[in-house]
């Protein structure tokens, strides 16, 4: 899992903030959050736990698929959004792969 595109979200300790991204190398993407190399939301809240991510065959679609996710967010109720992601329900986003993948 070197350089592929992929989305990814990581949380703070407590599960209580979220962020969503995207990246072309996801084990330094997460080591930097977990060293605060990445100045700004993620360093401000002390977000370093990976709670999830999935790869993809192209930029293209990973980003299409973070906007998708980041309105999603904003849509609904933030609690209920990480009470989500605390239980590991991935179906759902784990279904929208399947069908963004297919089609």
């Amino acid at each position: 899992m070197m350089k592929k595109p992929c989305i990814y979200m990581i949380t703070n300790s407590n599960n209580t903030t979220l962020y969503i991204g995207v990246t072309s190398n996801l084990i330094q993407g997460v080591y930097q959050h977990k060293n605060k190399q990445v100045k700004g939301f993620s360093a401000k809240y002390n977000l370093d736990k990976l709670v999830y991510f999935v790869q993809f065959d192209d930029m293209y679609h990973a980003i299409t698929r973070e906007k998708r996710l980041k309105l999603w967010k904003q849509l609904s109720n933030s609690t209920q959004f990480v009470s989500f992601c605390k239980v590991g329900n991935f179906t759902q986003l784990l279904a929208d792969k399947v069908r963004m993948n297919k089609g």
